[in-house]
């Protein structure tokens, strides 16, 4: 069985006594008894949280251009993040600049996000962010 060192930091961001070297299946099983599954475990648990950077994948097309503020942030897939927006800008039809104005909860590495054409003017497709960076809870 797997063994995975948990430092102090994360034994006290669990909530409960664990040793400094046991079995992973003791610490997700710890993680769940505890209610404290979104906690980042080094070596346990992917890093979910709020985003911190997105990366664009693809500018889009079609869009109506004009500026939107608090644009809500959709899941492309398996992703459960939820709450983050974006201010998103548009010209010639592409994505021209974007800045996370919530970086909302739950969201991981490699999450990918879009957003509806009904939030940005009616008109578009295809753009595409994937999130590169989150703070972990």
């Amino acid at each position: 069985m797997p063994e995975t060192y948990v430092p102090n930091f994360s034994r006290l961001a669990l909530g409960t006594l664990v040793g400094s070297v046991v079995d992973t299946d003791e610490i997700v099983t710890a993680m769940v008894q505890e209610g404290k599954e979104d906690k980042y475990i080094p070596g346990v648990s992917d890093a979910t949280g709020g985003i911190v950077e997105l990366k664009t994948l693809n500018l889009g097309t079609g869009y109506t251009d004009g500026s939107y503020n608090g644009v809500e942030l959709r899941d492309v897939g398996t992703a459960v993040g939820i709450f983050a927006t974006a201010d998103l800008q548009f010209s010639g039809g592409s994505l021209i600049f974007a800045v996370v104005q919530n970086p909302g909860t739950a969201y991981k590495k490699g999450d990918q996000l879009t957003v509806f054409a009904s939030d940005v003017g009616g008109t578009g497709s295809d753009l595409l962010f994937e999130v590169v960076l989150v703070q972990p809870k």
